[in-house]
C-alpha cells in the first residue's frame, strides 16, 4: 500500500472536485468519504 500519504490525499480530492464539480453536493459527499478512507489507512483499527 502506498505510504505517501499527503500526495494521495491531494490527488484523491483534486480528481474528486474535478470529476463531481458540477454536483456540489455529490462533491462534498466523495471528498468525506476520500478523507475517511485515507484516514483509515493511516490508522487501521
Amino acid at each position: 500500500m502506498n505510504t505517501d500519504y499527503l500526495p494521495l490525499e491531494k490527488r484523491c480530492l483534486s480528481c474528486l472536485s474535478w470529476k463531481v464539480s458540477a454536483i456540489p453536493y455529490f462533491s462534498e459527499a466523495a471528498k468525506v468519504l476520500c478523507i475517511l478512507i485515507i484516514e483509515h489507512a493511516w490508522n487501521p483499527v
